[in-house]
């Protein structure tokens, strides 16, 4: 598995029940521009949360409060995308 995982041309992740990555290939890292630091067992809310930051889906929210409501829908947002 991990030697298809390295090959691959597509961008492959897979979730375990508390929504960390259990395989993730590297071109998801590049496509979607994460740290080379986010490997195996990084959330689903900390992949959003760095997507979030970074402007990814529009200005970042001020505030840690803004931040968090956001974060939460957003994750709830992918979360219903992936059923």
């Amino acid at each position: 598995l991990n030697l298809i995982m390295e090959n691959m041309q597509d961008g492959v992740m897979l979730f375990d029940a508390d929504l960390r990555w259990t395989i993730r290939s590297e071109p998801l890292i590049r496509f979607f521009g994460f740290p080379e630091h986010f490997g195996i067992g990084t959330s689903l809310r900390e992949a959003t949360r760095f997507q979030m930051l970074r402007g990814d889906f529009g200005p970042p929210p001020q505030g840690e409060a803004a931040t968090e409501e956001a974060l939460a829908a957003a994750v709830e947002a992918r979360i219903a995308n992936l059923r």
